[in-house]
C-alpha cells in the first residue's frame, strides 16, 4: 500500500486516480486513521513544520513497513534564508515561505540526521531552489 500525506490548506492534496485501492490521500488530521506498518510507499509534502515536534513523523514512520520507503518534501529554511539574503527572494516571498501557518523551520541535512536516529537509511537528499527531497529506507 502506499499513501501521500498532506497538509490542509497549506499544500495541494495531490490529484490521482480515486479508483487505486492501494493508495490512502490523507491530511494530517487522519494519520491517526492510518494502519500501522502496512505502507510500503509514504509520501509526505509540506508537512514537518506545520508541528511543535516530531511527534508526528515518529506516528508516520510507525505507519511505514519494515523495507517501506518514505520520501519527504518541503521548504528547505536554511535555502529560503540564503535566498533572501542574497535577493532571490523579495522579503514578501521569504516570509511566505518561512511563516504562513508554520511553527517552525526545518532543514534537509538535520532532517536527515533524524531519519537516521529512528532506524533509516536515507537514499537520496536533494535540493533545488528552496525545496528539499528526502527519501529513505526503514531497516
Amino acid at each position: 500500500m502506499q499513501s501521500i500525506i498532506y497538509v490542509e490548506g497549506k499544500s495541494s492534496p495531490p490529484v490521482f486516480d480515486s479508483g487505486n485501492e492501494n493508495l490512502k490521500i490523507v491530511n494530517e488530521s487522519q494519520v491517526d486513521s492510518l494502519p500501522n506498518a502496512v505502507f510500503e510507499q509514504l509520501e509526505v509534502i509540506d508537512l514537518l513544520e506545520f508541528f511543535d515536534d516530531d511527534s508526528i513523523l515518529e506516528k508516520i514512520l510507525s505507519k511505514l513497513r519494515h523495507g517501506g520507503k518514505i520520501k519527504i518534501t518541503g521548504n528547505d529554511a536554511i535555502q529560503v534564508l540564503n535566498g533572501a539574503s542574497n535577493g532571490t527572494y523579495n522579503l514578501e516571498q521569504a516570509s511566505k515561505l518561512i511563516l504562513d501557518g508554520r511553527k517552525r523551520l526545518i532543514s534537509a541535512n538535520p532532517l536527515k540526521d533524524k531519519l537516521s536516529s529512528f532506524g533509516l537509511n536515507v537514499t537520496l537528499l536533494g535540493i533545488v531552489g528552496s525545496r528539499y527531497t528526502l527519501e529513505a529506507q526503514r531497516q
